[in-house]
């Protein structure tokens, strides 16, 4: 399989090249695919080398809502290096300004799969919050093609989910979120949720109404508060914007915990807690070595989430 290394020689670019233009948005480059855009996110990593593990963070943004069904699609997504460059991915322009296709096709997925498994080859090992049991997922499932899933699912075990490590380890998952606000290395975007930005990147579905139900109702609310009409450049925009700083909280989270050697947070109850995690080498366990994690008491819970179930797509296409 033909494997794309996409910026593997690439320095970064000058201020005035046109990879960003003075609003801070993608801008059109001619000799480089007009679909994959830099973008230099306020806040990112400097430049320089960091001491720590080498790692790229990443996250994606579903183009269809969950209560659709799949296939969900994918609309966006976001990498970023532990040493600095931050990408932005997403469907080619029609025309500069226009609104952005729906989803990315085949191609463009295989282009953001192929990238990732090169720069895990390159020595980056590829980190993401909950990415295990979806985004690895989706990105399998998009790329439209057998073999680029069966190499997707082989990197999705030997990637860093620490979601899935606190799963293994405790028996649940916690929030990114409440993650980034435990250690207070940050937040997501202010007002935004993933199951909004499938709307915001396309539009309301033409049969959707308020009266469908209460969650309907809820997300319409929730988006006039963000001040942007769905489906327009402008609200896909802050979707960018969104996947951007998730990938950002993705790479601060994570760097933190390697760091301090453990992660702070107060639960639902508000009751603090402090998670210890088993490290090697300085980094978090990849999901092949989480799963060696003795099995935690779970006998409390109602309906425990599984590590096999998390796991369940990865067996389905071998």
């Amino acid at each position: 399989m033909n494997q794309l290394s996409l910026f593997r020689d690439e320095k970064e670019p000058p201020a005035d090249d046109g990879l960003w233009t003075d609003d801070g948005l993608p801008a059109g480059v001619p000799d480089e695919p007009v679909h994959i855009r830099r973008r230099k996110l306020e806040g990112t990593f400097e430049p320089e080398p960091k001491p720590g593990p080498k790692f790229i963070a990443f996250d994606l943004e579903i183009s269809r809502p969950f209560e659709m069904g799949r296939p969900y699609g994918i609309s966006c997504a976001a990498t970023m290096t532990y040493d600095g460059p931050s990408i932005l991915w997403y469907g080619a322009e029609k025309a500069p300004g226009a609104t952005l296709p729906e989803r990315m096709n085949p191609q463009e997925v295989q282009e953001l799969a192929g990238y990732l498994i090169d720069q895990q080859a390159q020595g980056y090992t590829v980190v993401g919050w909950n990415s295990l049991g979806f985004d690895m997922e989706v990105l399998a499932d998009e790329c439209r093609n057998e073999l680029w899933a069966r190499d997707i699912a082989k990197l999705a075990m030997e990637h860093i989910d620490p979601a899935f490590q606190i799963l293994c380890d405790r028996g649940f998952m916690v929030a990114l979120e409440k993650a980034g606000q435990g250690l207070g290395v940050g937040s997501k975007t202010e007002g935004m949720h993933g199951d909004l930005a499938p709307i915001v990147w396309n539009g309301w579905p033409s049969d959707w109404s308020d009266d469908m139900n209460e969650n309907v109702t809820r997300m319409r609310a929730a988006i006039e508060t963000l001040g942007v009409v769905a489906g327009t450049r402008e609200a896909q925009n802050l979707c960018l914007e969104y996947v951007g700083q998730d990938a950002k909280l993705t790479a601060d989270v994570y760097r933190a915990i390697c760091e301090t050697g453990c992660m702070p947070w107060i639960a639902r109850s508000g009751r603090p807690n402090t998670w210890r995690p088993k490290m090697t080498d300085g980094r978090l366990l990849t999901v092949n070595e989480s799963l060696l994690l003795p099995e935690p008491d779970t006998s409390w819970m109602s309906k425990p989430r599984l590590r096999s179930d998390v796991l369940a797509w990865t067996e389905a296409v071998k």
